[in-house]
């Protein structure tokens, strides 16, 4: 005996059950059915027919019990192997998908909104007060050497970093190594604090047990600087040093310069011949999340190059690529998309103490969900945004600023 059904059904549908031979006193009531109601119930002989309408979304099973049929010679039926079938509840299926759209979307908006190019490399094309930030951070400690470069920030669940042409041509400070290492049973990381007791004694063991401070001790940073680049061309040699020192004592004034003097630099300068005008930049983000129930990892890269049309005006292109993946614990689904948006962007100076900052783009995106009951589907989408703020400048203290800013996107 066996029974006959399709693998998947999103509808009620028609089952048989074929006997080996004519059988007499099989009734509908003898079928066994879960999830599901049998009507339509006909046959003689061998061969009967019946339809199944479907309950929830899920697995249906079929089966027939043994001895509820006889053969003519009074022989009952053995058990019928059991037959399963996946249903689809197309209304429920499509509602689910919406929602794993909804949450992808939003997942993403949020994502790129907040790993958006930084504004502090624009302001500083602005003010003439661009600095080599070649460092790398992690786990509490920074290495700082002009010879890097990019600037690279390691977190626990996280990882960024930046580069800038123009940046990397100015010439930065020397090897320094700093911060606090935790390495106690818990994995804390604790900012450096200083003491007097301490404040000569670098790389001695703090009174914080399992935690060891390094005070830009030259000794390290030099040997981190040897394996980075090589003892013949290590960056602290004395003279590059001495050199070093009075850039970085001249920092506070470059930073402070004023749009008078930043714009004396370029009085008379001919288009093409300030190479400072044009720079040539990347960011990049990757890390985790876990938003409202759902966890996942994420890709954000930035690309583009800016041009100093005046020295109250930036002018440039971007393009930003983004990747999302994630899982969604209250369904037991997931989505994953990539996507690509290209456009212009400007950074004006309106006055000493204001300045607009303004982005539009417009791209695609490629996706994949993957519902509950394992169902794959993919579509693309067409995206744009627009962003514009109006940012402030309110000097506190030498060297210390606030920058308000009002964005709307």
């Amino acid at each position: 005996m066996a029974i006959t059904a399709p693998a998947e059904a999103r509808e009620p549908f028609t089952a048989t059950v074929t006997f080996s031979e004519p059988v007499t006193g099989f009734e509908q009531g003898e079928l066994t059915v879960q999830n599901g109601t049998v009507t339509a119930f006909s046959g003689t002989g061998a061969t009967y027919s019946f339809t199944v309408t479907p309950g929830e979304a899920g697995g249906i099973t079929l089966q027939v019990a043994a001895d509820v049929a006889a053969d003519g010679a009074g022989n009952n039926n053995v058990a019928s192997e059991q037959v399963t079938l996946n249903y689809i509840d197309e209304q429920e299926t499509q509602e689910e998908a919406q929602q794993v759209i909804s949450q992808l979307m939003t997942h993403r908006n949020r994502i790129t909104m907040d790993k958006r190019p930084t504004i502090r490399r624009r302001l500083q094309r602005l003010t003439g007060g661009l600095q080599n930030d070649g460092s790398l951070s992690a786990f509490g400690l920074t290495y700082k050497d002009g010879r890097l470069p990019v600037a690279m920030n390691i977190k626990e669940d996280e990882v960024s970093f930046s580069y800038s042409l123009l940046k990397s041509r100015i010439q930065g400070p020397a090897p320094s190594l700093s911060g606090r290492l935790a390495v106690g049973p818990f994995g804390t990381v604790e900012s450096a604090k200083t003491d007097a007791a301490n404040a000569n004694e670098p790389g001695r063991l703090s009174d914080n047990p399992g935690a060891y401070l390094l005070r830009n001790n030259s000794e390290e940073s030099a040997a981190i600087h040897d394996v980075l680049f090589g003892k013949d061309e290590r960056h602290a040699k004395a003279a590059e040093k001495e050199e070093t020192l009075e850039l970085q004592a001249s920092q506070p004034e470059r930073l402070a310069l004023n749009q008078e003097e930043f714009e004396a630099r370029y009085a008379g300068a001919p288009a093409g011949q300030d190479d400072r005008r044009l720079d040539l930049w990347v960011e990049g983000t990757f890390g985790g999340f876990d938003i409202d129930g759902s966890t996942g990892s994420y890709g954000v890269m930035h690309v583009g190059a800016d041009y100093l049309y005046t020295p109250k005006v930036l002018l440039g292109l971007s393009a930003q690529i983004d990747m999302v993946e994630s899982e969604h614990s209250d369904d037991d689904s997931s989505s994953e998309g990539v996507g690509f948006m290209v456009g212009p962007y400007a950074t004006i100076r309106l006055s000493e103490e204001l300045l607009f900052d303004g982005r539009v783009a417009w791209g695609r995106s490629s996706n994949e969900l993957t519902s509950a009951n394992a169902m794959t589907d993919e579509f693309d989408s067409e995206r744009w945004m627009a962003s514009a703020a109006l940012v402030g400048r309110v000097d506190l203290m030498d060297n210390i600023a606030m920058l308000p800013e009002a964005r709307l996107t």
